[in-house]
């Protein structure tokens, strides 16, 4: 056997012990945290409009805020970002019970951080951006609708398998109930957290 792949399977194995993680923990409900922040920064200076424009791009104009100096859509995609970040939080203090290196939760932090910046800077690109006069129209609803599905179902499969696995005599053994006993031949949490993630 090749060391690449011993060194993936140790990589693996590492992310699966269980055990406690303040470190990991606290880094990553700081970095998530921080990104909320950073995502706030970037759509009330249109950082993000005026970095399309530099590229060529015709950035969508910027609408009268609403409050905290957002308009209603920058609101939408803040409190996109906002939810994503809240889930996942959630998950690492009161779900998750592996070790949770630091280094691997900075690391999953700026996966995050890069996607949510991403998804802002196409939502003001005029090309991709579905900024709408009125939010309660079009294909708006749909996707938030989708978006708190993915979520809410992401975390309560992730609570029903937790459960399970911590109750006596359940060690080891795979879960199939719930949510995920809805799923065959996928990890269930994977097609809610692509919905959610299409913010």
């Amino acid at each position: 056997m090749s060391a690449k792949p011993e060194a993936e399977q140790d990589w693996f194995l590492k992310t699966r012990r269980k055990g406690p993680a303040p470190a990991g923990k606290t880094t990553f409900v700081l970095l998530r945290s921080l990104d909320v922040v950073l995502q706030y920064y970037l759509l009330r200076s249109n950082i993000g409009g005026r970095f399309i424009q530099r590229l060529g791009g015709v950035a969508i104009p910027p609408a009268t805020p609403l409050a905290l100096g957002l308009s209603p859509y920058q609101l939408l995609i803040w409190a996109l970002s906002i939810g994503s970040a809240a889930k996942q939080i959630f998950w690492t203090v009161y779900i998750s019970d592996n070790v949770f290196e630091p280094g691997f939760a900075a690391l999953i932090s700026a996966y995050n951080t890069l996607l949510n910046t991403l998804n802002l800077l196409l939502s003001t690109w005029s090309t991709t951006s579905n900024a709408p006069v009125n939010l309660l129209g079009g294909t708006v609803p749909v996707g938030v609708l989708l978006y708190a599905l993915g979520i809410y179902l992401e975390t309560v499969s992730e609570i029903q398998r937790r459960a399970f696995k911590h109750a006596p005599g359940n060690k080891d053994k795979p879960f199939s109930e719930g949510l995920f006993g809805l799923a065959t031949n996928m990890y269930v949490s994977s097609g809610p957290f692509l919905l959610c993630k299409q913010h």
